[in-house]
């Protein structure tokens, strides 16, 4: 029988769901993420998790909205405009799954179409702080959508972690006009 939890608040109760399926989104993306499973792992009923999660897509992109901030949390502190995006194409790359399972999930779901929405919009505003002051004003747009782009592109291919500092170098030095150091 599952146990009552009437001693926990809302905000812990719903921080416990989303513990439990960030755990489930980590190890098995969303194909492994299951609202019964969830519920046996905290010992409540499957209705508990309905009644704050409406359903398993609401419960997945509340998750996934929870493991893109942890990913973000802590970027490195470092002027060197390379190493800046060398984290976030490493964060990406490990992401790459998850990210992928949302833009499957946007086809049908409003909330998974606007995360990955606020992920775009969020990634191109981190690329142009971090080379605003290193590129014309008048380019930053179109620097930050090419290395964007090359970036979707390192991912898609699998490219591994030489193969993408070498790209962002080549990509920042020539294209950008960019040294490694930020200068």
């Amino acid at each position: 029988m599952p146990r009552n939890r009437a001693d926990l608040d809302r905000d812990q109760k719903v921080g416990e769901i989303l513990s439990a399926a960030v755990g489930q989104l980590r190890a098995s993306g969303y194909a492994g993420l299951s609202v019964d499973s969830v519920a046996q792992e905290l010992g409540v009923a499957r209705n508990a998790i309905y009644w704050y999660f409406p359903s398993k897509d609401e419960l997945f992109v509340q998750a996934a909205a929870r493991v893109l901030a942890e990913a973000w949390a802590n970027p490195p502190r470092t002027t060197d405009i390379e190493r800046r995006i060398l984290w976030a194409l490493d964060r990406l790359s490990e992401l790459q799954p998850l990210i992928l399972g949302l833009q499957d999930r946007a086809r049908v779901s409003e909330g998974a179409a606007a995360l990955v929405e606020q992920l775009q919009v969020n990634l191109c505003d981190r690329l142009r702080d971090v080379l605003r002051g290193h590129v014309e004003d008048s380019e930053l747009d179109l620097v930050a959508d090419s290395v964007m782009t090359l970036g979707q592109g390192l991912l898609t291919r699998g490219a591994g972690p030489e193969e993408r500092a070498r790209l962002v170098r080549f990509t920042l030095r020539h294209v950008a006009k960019v040294t490694a150091r930020g200068s």
